[in-house]
């Protein structure tokens, strides 16, 4: 399987299968399918939710080895980066590619962890 980010604030991290003997490396964005599973790990490189001066301190920081697409500064209040899903794109070998849409938000109280508490 190979996993591409059509559109929006996202990159393929790294991918796995399930195969606690695959050695494929972490760094690329194709994954050989281990008993029909195939997963991508899709990280956001854009931070709205943060207030203005850390997102400009973070790109002063090496987060991930040189990637200088990690993290997209916008500005103060720019709602149209807040709200960009991320569209990945996956296709395997004589199979049509499909796509699926992750939802963004630079709401804190969408995370997972704040989602959780209110569930309890």
């Amino acid at each position: 399987m190979t996993f591409s980010v059509v559109s929006g604030p996202g990159r393929i991290w790294t991918t796995h299968n399930g195969d606690p003997a695959n050695d494929n490396p972490r760094d690329v964005t194709w994954v050989p399918a281990y008993h029909g599973l195939a997963r991508a790990f899709v990280r956001v490189t854009a931070d709205t939710a943060s207030p203005l001066w850390h997102r400009r301190r973070l790109l002063e920081v090496d987060l991930d080895g040189g990637h200088a697409d990690s993290i997209q500064v916008a500005a103060e209040g720019d709602e149209a980066a807040a709200t960009t899903d991320i569209v990945l794109s996956a296709k395997g070998p004589n199979m049509a590619a499909v796509q699926l849409t992750i939802p963004v938000s630079a709401s804190l109280d969408k995370l997972p962890r704040a989602v959780a508490a209110k569930a309890v």
